[in-house]
């Protein structure tokens, strides 16, 4: 964020995003919406049909609408509510995790939404402010990728909820009761992290290694190191103890051992 406070490329100005929208004409490549949580008073009205519907139209050709979404605090049906209003005026959309508690979703009206190519890591700025969020490797976005359209538009269609609107504030009358029973969205979690390789297989993706992976508070990270490390020692008897402990291999060699059952493997699939 320091960029954007000493870049003379920046202009800043302090004002509602829905007033300045309805009196600015300007088109934008990228439109950035980061509110804070919706269960503060009026925030929620940035996660509407009608906010995405005016964001579309403030967008170039071939932009792109890059929206903050938590899953903490949150529930299922309540996340379904603003998917379906970006639904409603985006076709293609991406979801990446940020961390362990917010979602990245990429929008656009143009044409879907291609992986990430490698050669963002070219120019020497852009490398360096990748690192700063700990991403190195092409590998660091791609098991951050949680699905597109094509993944949650039928799993959207199945969730009787309505998309969030100004006309029908679903998401403003429930993100208070999700704030206060500390509820959060843990499967989208679970798709990355299932014994079952489920995106993998829906997108025909080959295993992720990451060369040097460096471990980060973002949990999947630690799982990733963790799998890679255990990989080495079994392949190449290399163990690295300021990595991964004995008992941490012991642990995993044990839930291992209990995860194949048949009954577990069954439950799974």
């Amino acid at each position: 964020t320091d960029k954007l406070f000493t870049d003379p490329r920046s202009r800043i100005h302090l004002d509602d995003a829905r007033t300045w929208f309805s009196g600015n004409p300007s088109g934008y490549d990228i439109i950035i919406s980061e509110p804070s949580n919706p269960w503060v008073s009026g925030v929620a009205s940035l996660f509407t049909t009608e906010f995405y519907a005016l964001a579309r139209a403030h967008l170039n050709s071939d932009g792109m609408l890059v929206q903050w979404i938590h899953i903490y605090e949150l529930n299922t049906p309540l996340l379904a509510s603003i998917l379906k209003a970006i639904a409603d005026n985006f076709p293609y959309y991406s979801i990446y995790f940020a961390d362990d508690g917010d979602l990245t979703l990429l929008a656009s009206v143009d044409s879907p939404l291609p992986m990430p190519d490698p050669a963002i890591f070219g120019p020497d700025a852009m490398r360096q402010q990748l690192a700063r969020v700990h991403v190195r490797h092409l590998e660091d976005l791609r098991y951050r990728f949680i699905g597109d359209q094509s993944l949650y538009n039928p799993f959207l269609a199945r969730i009787d909820i309505r998309a969030n609107s100004d006309y029908y504030p679903v998401l403003d009358l429930g993100a208070e009761q999700a704030r206060f029973m500390q509820e959060n969205v843990t499967e989208l979690l679970n798709l990355r992290l299932s014994t079952v390789p489920v995106l993998d297989i829906l997108y025909g993706e080959s295993g992720v290694r990451v060369d040097n992976p460096s471990r980060t508070d973002y949990f999947p990270d630690q799982q990733v190191i963790d799998a890679y490390k255990l990989y080495e020692y079994f392949s190449q008897k290399v163990f690295d103890q300021s990595i991964i402990s004995p008992i941490a291999s012991l642990n995993f060699l044990q839930s291992a051992a209990s995860n194949c059952e048949q009954e577990y493997n069954l439950t799974v699939w």
